[in-house]
């Protein structure tokens, strides 16, 4: 049996301190399954353009025989080639500020954009400045197992191809804040290219473009409502989305509960009864009751219990707004892609005491309407007039007339 003595074996152990790189080609592979889906991936990109104080913002689906590109557009601030560096690696330091901006750990474009394609290309300008370019290809890390990347300033034409693209864009859906001079020189912005796509589960350009722009409504309604920016899915000018407010909402209670050194707003509601015909194409279901998560003004999650209740279809018309600053992601548990929380059990404590006599209340108004429905108590009315919305849907079988002549 050999022995070391302890202090040989610290003196060992100091010599030994060397650098532990990670095998590139295995952890930008691994990467590519994190909990990301298409939708998710594109609206996790479309934040950093929200971070750059974006007025517009474009998503581009290219499709061919299936979709081979995806392009983020914007007119914000654009970066410096010290950011722009930053934002090309794992782990970036790009300054962020936890009371309004929407990333998280710094590696969202990097991790969005790999689990969708293999090669990402950023364009970008800041006023004033070059245009610069950046690019990471898998295909490159692959074969040199190192993480590598390619930074340079575009040439002239390039330049003015990129510079095209944004003014003709911003003229194309002007808004109030818009300057009157559109020429290159005021132009700033980056965009984002996702090429290669291997990994999108959409084979369907348009279906994807359709259901991203109703996605984007909801996630991003705060910042449409607010007039802070216009987004466009392939051209087409994104509606704000409201998940609870759209559906007149009876407001049951509003609380503030204080979290270390910041706070949750809680706004718990019952939405209106439309019927159930109505209520079923409106959502009211079990799969969109409870609560609705809001970080930063940005929608993380929908339809969750966060463990507080136990979802039945006495819940239906059930919607609790929780809304937290990214300043308590770590209490709250915010997960890597920024799609769900959990809540520690004080916290939880807290918010269950804030609910639960709410809960209550719209399982009996529940019970209490089936129960007056059973004894035909019903009204009808916003039955009558969605029939009368979809009577034009009706198909009416065209009139035969008889044939007679005049004697008959």
């Amino acid at each position: 049996m050999i022995t070391t003595s302890k202090s040989s074996s610290l003196q060992s152990l100091n010599l030994q301190h060397k650098e532990n790189l990670p095998n590139a080609s295995k952890l930008i592979n691994s990467l590519r399954h994190l909990d990301y889906d298409t939708i998710s991936a594109i609206c996790d990109i479309v934040d950093n353009s929200i971070d750059a104080n974006s007025s517009q913002i474009w998503v581009n689906i290219l499709p061919g025989k299936r979709i081979e590109s995806i392009e983020i557009i914007d007119d914000g601030n654009g970066m410096s080639q010290e950011i722009l560096d930053q934002a090309l690696r794992l782990g970036s330091e790009t300054g962020k500020n936890p009371m309004c901006d929407l990333g998280l750990y710094g590696m969202g474009l990097i991790t969005a954009s790999i689990s969708l394609g293999r090669r990402l290309t950023i364009i970008t300008k800041e006023f004033d400045a070059e245009i610069i370019r950046g690019i990471q290809d898998l295909d490159l890390i692959a074969e040199k197992n190192e993480f590598t990347k390619i930074l340079e300033t575009v040439n002239e034409k390039e330049a003015e191809t990129f510079s095209n693209v944004i003014v003709d864009l911003k003229n194309k859906n002007k808004t109030k804040e818009d300057s009157n001079k559109q020429g290159n020189s005021y132009t700033s912005g980056t965009i984002v290219r996702i090429e290669n796509i291997d990994r999108c589960e959409w084979r369907d350009g348009k279906a994807l473009s359709e259901a991203l722009g109703r996605k984007i409504g909801q996630i991003f309604r705060k910042f449409i409502q607010a007039d802070k920016c216009n987004i466009y899915v392939n051209g087409i000018g994104v509606k704000a989305i409201d998940p609870i407010n759209d559906l007149e909402p009876n407001l049951l209670n509003e609380e503030i509960i204080p979290v270390e050194d910041s706070e949750i707003n809680i706004r718990i509601s019952e939405a209106k009864d439309y019927g159930a015909e109505i209520n079923k194409e409106n959502g009211l279901n079990i799969a969109n009751q409870g609560f609705y998560i809001i970080r930063n003004h940005r929608e993380i999650s929908a339809g969750e219990t966060l463990g507080i209740f136990t979802k039945h279809n006495d819940f239906n018309r059930l919607r609790i707004e929780l809304s937290y600053s990214a300043v308590i992601d770590g209490l709250l548990n915010t997960n890597f892609s920024k799609q769900k929380i959990k809540l520690d059990q004080s916290v939880k404590n807290k918010v269950e005491r804030a609910c639960c006599p709410f809960l209550r209340q719209v399982r009996n108004n529940s019970r209490q309407k089936q129960k007056d429905s059973r004894q035909n108590r019903e009204n009808y009315s916003d039955v009558e007039k969605y029939i009368s919305k979809k009577a034009h849907l009706l198909k009416t079988p065209q009139a035969e007339i008889e044939k007679r002549n005049p004697k008959e």
